[in-house]
């Protein structure tokens, strides 16, 4: 995303304030006007990282940033589905969305973010990855993201939006039970009518 402060210092929304620091002394270090004389290219990156520091290094100004930043990245979704973005299954756990997110931010040089069509790509990552992050957001996408049909059953989770191999358990696992509590109801009557007539 354009002007994204988080993007710019190369970090993710969650950090801590000294992380922030941290990744702002690397990059000013490596873009400073006076190691970087008369290249253009780094005296801007290091506006753009001095200009992402000044707001995200301000506890207020920090926050007031995210706010419109949310609104942002739910103006302008992704294409895709945020899992498929990631390559990851919907039941992933934090620890595999992250490796998910670095090793594909990884695949995207800094250099050719100056492409368009890279740049969109490395923010829908990004998006992907802020909100499966964070488990209110997660919640939040996963809810308004289930895939529903109308069956003579009634309205049913999309089997083709499993996460399963056996494309059975799209029903859900209530009423998987509760056609193996019916089947056991079966087979123990049988038995009881077996028994009885045997008598």
């Amino acid at each position: 995303m354009a002007d994204d402060h988080y993007a710019v210092l190369g970090i993710h929304s969650h950090v801590a304030q000294n992380a922030i620091e941290r990744a702002y002394r690397e990059l000013a270090k490596k873009y400073h006007p006076d190691v970087n004389k008369d290249d253009l290219i780094a005296t801007e990156k290091f506006r753009e990282v001095q200009a992402a520091f000044d707001v995200l290094s301000d506890p207020y100004r920090r926050h007031e940033y995210d706010a419109e930043r949310w609104v942002r990245i739910r103006q302008n979704k992704p294409r895709e589905d945020y899992y498929t973005i990631l390559g990851i299954h919907r039941l992933a756990s934090l620890e595999e969305i992250y490796t998910a997110h670095a090793q594909l931010a990884g695949e995207y040089p800094e250099a050719g973010l100056s492409d368009d069509g890279l740049a969109r790509e490395f923010r829908d990552i990004l998006i992907a990855f802020e909100v499966l992050s964070d488990p209110v957001e997660r919640n939040a996408y996963n809810d308004t993201t289930l895939s529903f049909k109308t069956t003579r059953t009634g309205v049913v989770r999309d089997p083709m939006e499993c996460d399963y191999d056996d494309r059975s358990h799209a029903l859900g696992p209530e009423i998987g039970r509760g056609i193996i509590v019916v089947l056991l109801a079966l087979v123990l009557l049988c038995i009881t009518l077996l028994k009885w007539l045997g008598k």
